[in-house]
């Protein structure tokens, strides 16, 4: 995979799929699927909170590679998970900024973190996926 599509997957890639992945969690948790209008909103707001993590990640990511980690390799994965987990800190740090106390935000400081690591595994296994071997 060229340097190019590699930075767009991590810039925008993460905000969908932390979107898919609380959407399952709000279902699970509540026991039926949300309306759209709610799916909508989280599209919205993850893209807004999670627009610096996801620049942040991407930064890092690059740094990465650019010392010759290679997008194939396992440890590729592992250093993407590690910066999600931060960035589910910082996305869940926004909030609590922006919105001050509100109901659940404990539970926010425990699902984020979670959510930013299996975001940030599912990432980087989907540019493992596309990447070449010379990549």
């Amino acid at each position: 995979m060229k340097k190019t599509p590699r930075i767009i997957l991590n810039l925008l890639l993460p905000s969908a799929v932390a979107v898919v992945l609380l959407y399952g969690v709000v279902s699970i948790m509540s026991g039926e699927l949300p309306n759209w209008r709610y799916g909508a909103a989280m599209v919205i707001y993850a893209y807004v909170f999670a627009s610096a993590p996801s620049i942040t990640h991407t930064l890092t990511m690059e740094y990465c590679y650019r010392r010759g980690l290679q997008p194939r390799q396992w440890k590729a994965v592992l250093i993407s998970a590690v910066s999600g987990t931060v960035s589910g800190l910082l996305v869940v740090g926004c909030m609590a900024i922006a919105f001050g106390e509100y109901p659940g935000l404990d539970q926010a400081f425990l699902i984020y973190p979670a959510l930013g690591t299996a975001t940030g595994a599912v990432t980087a296994l989907v540019i493992r996926a596309f990447a070449t071997e010379d990549a």
